[in-house]
Formats: structure tokens, sequence, C-alpha cells
């Protein structure tokens, strides 16, 4: 992956050239220093159980059903151990206890496996593999217990909400059931104290559906034009450069690309809770995922990048050393840059435009928020 600068021969024709003056007029934004990923969230914070090693003498799948308010990704679950807990029996299979995330019909979405557990208190596991969730959809987040929990009856009745999480307060909340089954039962809206790690990000698999932490292609259009291009997809088998965190397979197996000279993503709006998506003026940490899956020779295809105004790629060849390096390998391109405002709201705009050989295209977008 080479950097930006290492990269500046545009080759763009006159009308493209014309186009995205005027575009860039509009459009003012600008490269920022770099800065962190903003922190994690979690449903609750300071709360504490009152009931801190209840049992009834059995085991159960003990959950909590919860809302974001913005679109992101789940990476962990926690829970609170209670003091007399013991491991859940499991055959030899190496972890302690078993925490789900479902959908509100009962479909596990998600499984972290806990292992080196300390006696009580909160605990947390990683997902297998992190998964997308969208705004002001419920989902149920429930962990396994052998016989002894926490809990604090009531502690439901009203909403908790830290960030953009939230509980549901739909009168039968804290819920519990069979091990390893989707718990549809409650008792006076008791907290048990299972909660979700989540951090707000938009994913976008360009030009399919969503698959793992990756949300279904969506913000195409709007900006100068609002051309939205078209799709295409494979089966090829498709492997990675060596970027870190690389997105699932699948979403390299997917683009969207130009039809006329360009297309453009406008990732703006309101989330669940009536705040921008985006904030004007605030960090951001665009990573572009490309594959090319169509293209066999450096060369065939060469394009340009603009985020907000301001080209991030030249001719940019995604099989050409230093990029993917090959065909139907993938690659990520980093940018932090600094949203604008497009109609009185915070956006981040990204525009693919052809240059000197084929058409552009893309096939996975993360935006980031970030924290000088």
């Amino acid at each position: 992956m080479k950097s930006f600068f290492s990269r500046v021969s545009s080759k763009l024709g006159l009308a493209a050239v014309l186009c995205l003056v005027l575009w860039a007029a509009t459009w003012q934004g600008h490269v920022a220093k770099a800065a962190s990923p903003a922190p994690s969230q979690t449903l609750f914070t300071d709360q504490t159980p009152t009931e801190p090693n209840d049992t009834d003498g059995v085991s159960y799948e003990l959950g909590t059903k919860f809302k974001t308010l913005a679109q992101g990704r789940i990476s962990a679950i926690r829970y609170w151990r209670a003091s007399s807990e013991t491991d859940v029996p499991c055959d030899g299979c190496g972890y302690t206890h078993t925490g789900r995330i479902w959908s509100s019909d009962g479909t596990v979405l998600a499984v972290a496996h806990f292992t080196n557990e300390s006696s009580e208190g909160w605990q947390q596991a990683d997902l297998d593999s992190p998964i997308a969730v969208d705004g002001n959809k419920v989902y149920v987040v429930t962990v396994d217990v052998a016989s002894y929990y926490v809990a604090t009856t009531g502690g439901l009745n009203s909403a908790i909400t830290n960030g953009k999480l939230t509980t549901v307060a739909d009168g039968s909340n804290g819920v519990y059931g069979p091990i390893g089954s989707f718990p549809t039962q409650s008792y006076e809206n008791s907290n048990y104290f299972r909660d979700v790690v989540f951090t707000k990000e938009i994913t976008i698999n360009s030009g399919g559906p969503a698959v793992g932490s990756f949300n279904g292609d969506r913000f195409v259009g709007g900006g100068e034009g609002g051309s939205v291009g078209l799709t295409a997809s494979t089966t090829n088998s498709i492997g990675n450069s060596g970027d870190s965190d690389p997105a699932p397979e699948a979403v390299y197996q997917t683009c969207r690309y130009a039809t006329g000279s360009f297309f453009v993503y406008t990732i703006a709006g309101l989330d669940a809770d009536g705040t921008n998506t985006i904030t004007n003026g605030a960090p951001y940490r665009v990573r572009l995922h490309f594959a090319d899956f169509q293209n066999t020779q450096v060369g065939q295809r060469e394009f340009n990048v603009y985020i907000n105004g301001q080209q991030v790629l030249s001719n940019f060849d995604i099989i050409a050393p230093g990029a993917a390096g090959a065909p139907n390998t993938g690659d990520i391109e980093t940018f932090d840059v600094t949203a604008t405002n497009y109609q009185g709201v915070g956006a981040i705009v990204i525009q693919f435009v052809n240059g000197a050989a084929g058409l552009a295209q893309v096939n996975g977008i993360e935006v980031i928020p970030l924290v000088n």
C-alpha cells in the first residue's frame, strides 16, 4: 500500500477536471492529522448488582434486550460473574461460559467463548467474528450460567442509556430461559448484567448485502451529480495482501463500479437518536477496501478517488505493486479526514472517478470516528 503522495500523476480528461474543480469548490474538506479511534461503549458503566450471588439450582441462559442508536459493530460480550458460579460443563471444550448475540426473532448472530475468568465481577470475551448492527433494531445479548448469577430486580424497569447503546424498556426485559436457547421469560425486569462492547462505525459492503462486521450497500449517490454506478460480484477466492484487519472475504467478492465518468458515496444523515451520523468538522478515518476480480494485468484499471473534494488516490491501480499486487487480492487504503458540510449536516463524500484506464470501483468502505 503506497501513500497518496507517491502516486500523484493525474491524467484526468478536461471534462472530468472541470467537473471536479466545480465539485471541490462546493465540498471544502481536508486531510486531517493522525488521531486515534473513538473509544468503545458498553450498556452498563457504574451499575452494580444488588443480589450478587443468586441461585435457583438450575442452569440458565440469561440476557438483556438492547438497541444501538447508530450503525456500528459489536466486538465483544461482557457479563458479571457471581462469586459461587462454576464453569459451565462442555466436555473438555476449553472455555468456561458462552455468550451469544441474538436477533429479536431468536436467530444467533454471533458467539463469544469465555476463558481464564476471574472468580467474580465483570468478565469479557471477544466475539468469534465482530458483527455489524443497525440503529434502532432490538438485539439480545446472553451468557449462560451453571447455577449462580447476579441480579438487580427491577433494574431494567426504565431504559439505561450510555452513548449510542440503550436497554429496551418494554416491561419484559432481563430475560431468561433454558441454557443454550433463546430466552423469552422475564421476572420483574431484572438486570442480569449481560452487556456488549460497541463501536460506532459506518461499514459498507459496496455492491453486496450485510456480511460479518459490514452492513449492506448504502449511502450511494448524493453529492455532485449523484451518480451511483452499477454492481458486480464473483465467486473467485480472494486473497489478502497483508493489510491488518481486512474485511470478510465476501466484501472483496462484490464491488460497485462507474458507468459514466464517476460514482459517489455521500455518507450523511441522522442516527436513531436524532443526532447527525457524521459530525461536521470532526475527524474520521476512512478505510477503502479494493480487490480487482475482473482484470489480470497492471494498467487495465487506473482511477482516482476524492474525499470531501480532495484527491487522495491518483490513477490508482488495484493490482499494481504497492497496492494488492495481484488480481483477486484484497487491498486497504486508509485516510484520516475531516467531515464537511452537506445540506446542513456533516458528511463524508467519497467520489470514485475514472482515470487513465478502465472503470473506477470500490469493494468496501469503513468510516471510523476519531479523537485527537
